[in-house]
Formats: structure tokens, C-alpha cells, sequence
């Protein structure tokens, strides 16, 4: 799977997330969002206007509830076990690369 155009943040979540599971093509639309979320966010995080800080705040939740929806194992740490297991379970049909 070819990495989309991303920053540094943005690619190395790329491609640690692609080096290790094959994503579906919806997954794959969530994982380029998350990734350009990291990239938005470490560019607002270099500012220190009131602005880039809300934005940054915002950024921030959205790349927490991308990351959630694409349920990958050990990526979200404050899901609880339940949680931890559901998205096992859902990964766990994913080929995963060696």
C-alpha cells in the first residue's frame, strides 16, 4: 500500500500502521485522515496563538476518534479492556505482516 503525501508525524503512523496490518479500503480512508490529523496537529502544536491552540484542541479529538473507529489493538491506551479485546477480535481477521 503506497503512503499518501504526509509529513514526518503523519508518514511514521503510516507506516507503522501498513508495515503491520493490511487495511480495507474504508480503513484506509480513516488511517490517511489520522495521519493528516498528526500532521495538522504537530504544525499547530510550533504556534503559540489562542487560535492554533484551539485548533490544535480539535485536531487533537479528531485524531482520537479516528484512531477509535479504526479499533486498532494497542493504539488507543485509555480504552478499557473490553474495548481492548473488541478491537483485537476486529483486527484479528486483518492479514498481518511479518
Amino acid at each position: 500500500m503506497t503512503a499518501p503525501k504526509l509529513k514526518a508525524g503523519g508518514k511514521k503512523f503510516w507506516l507503522e500502521i501498513t508495515e503491520n496490518f493490511t487495511p480495507s479500503a474504508g480503513e484506509a480512508l480513516l488511517l490517511v485522515e489520522a495521519c493528516r490529523a498528526i500532521d495538522r496537529c504537530d504544525q499547530l502544536a510550533a504556534k503559540d496563538d489562542p487560535r492554533s491552540i484551539a485548533e490544535h484542541r480539535m485536531q487533537a479529538q479528531l485524531l482520537s476518534r479516528l484512531i477509535g473507529q479504526l479499533g486498532i489493538p494497542n493504539v488507543t491506551p485509555a480504552t478499557s479492556s473490553r474495548g481492548q479485546a473488541a478491537n483485537k477480535a476486529r483486527w484479528a481477521g486483518h492479514e498481518r505482516r511479518s
